[in-house]
């Protein structure tokens, strides 16, 4: 960051030589909007080379600038209009789905973004985990589900989708599906987290040997972070055998 100022020269450099070079103009506004300086950064995105009629990567750095900035509607607003012009653009429907899923009142956009996300790239994970949840936030468990079995056929290692479909499935009592999404998890992932899921299964099924051995594995482990421990404490606490 001390460095910022050489950095941008090295950039009004590299638009002097090539003032169409948009990879140049991107990066430049990425730095000032990092800084905070969000001014210059809407203004970086006119570049006086393309007269008015710019290119949709800086339109799309436009919008974001208004979400960093704390302007999220117009972010929201500005970003449509470029999915508008190219409804293939995986980034820009990928920053939508960012700044959707944060606010309940849009879950509904939430979940039409998720879907173009899963139509432009069918075989990829992130895509199948946004639509998980936002099919989740619209109240669609089982459509959920079946986005994150999806994604853990495709990857099996693909930790959000993996967790999230555990907790579906344990919150709906399905612990047969949750024991078996978490040996998956186990085998491919480890770690602490799963020790917890494992707890978290023994306690929903009353089997408080089980509970006890998953807690005190978390316990001894060298690599648990303080809230692992606290969420492990608290699964355990609230059931009273």
């Amino acid at each position: 960051p001390e460095d910022l100022p050489e950095r941008l020269q090295a950039l009004d450099r590299a638009n002097e030589i090539n003032p169409r070079l948009i990879p140049a103009h991107v990066l430049r506004i990425r730095l000032l909007a990092e800084a905070q300086r969000f001014d210059e950064a809407r203004a970086a995105c006119q570049p006086a080379i393309f007269n008015g009629d710019l290119p949709v990567r800086l339109r799309t750095a436009a919008a974001t600038i208004e979400a960093d900035s704390g302007n999220l509607d117009l972010a929201i607003e500005k970003m449509y209009e470029v999915v508008a012009e190219e409804p293939n653009n995986y980034e820009a429907w990928g920053r939508l789905a960012d700044w959707l899923r944060t606010d309940e009142h849009r879950y509904d956009q939430y979940l039409q973004v998720a879907n173009e996300l899963v139509r432009i790239a069918p075989n990829y994970v992130i895509p199948l985990g946004y639509l998980g949840e936002a099919r989740k936030f619209n109240g669609d468990r089982q459509g959920a589900k079946e986005a994150y079995k999806r994604a853990l056929a495709l990857e099996a290692d693909y930790v959000f989708g993996g967790f999230r479909l555990f907790d579906l499935q344990l919150e709906d009592g399905e612990f047969d599906d949750a024991r078996a999404t978490l040996k998956t998890l186990e085998q491919q992932v480890g770690g602490d987290d799963v020790v917890v899921s494992y707890l978290e299964l023994a306690v929903k099924e009353n089997d408080a040997n089980a509970a006890t051995m998953h807690f005190r594995k978390v316990c001894r482990s060298a690599t648990a972070s303080r809230a692992q421990l606290n969420h492990a404490i608290k699964t355990l606490a609230d059931k009273l055998w």
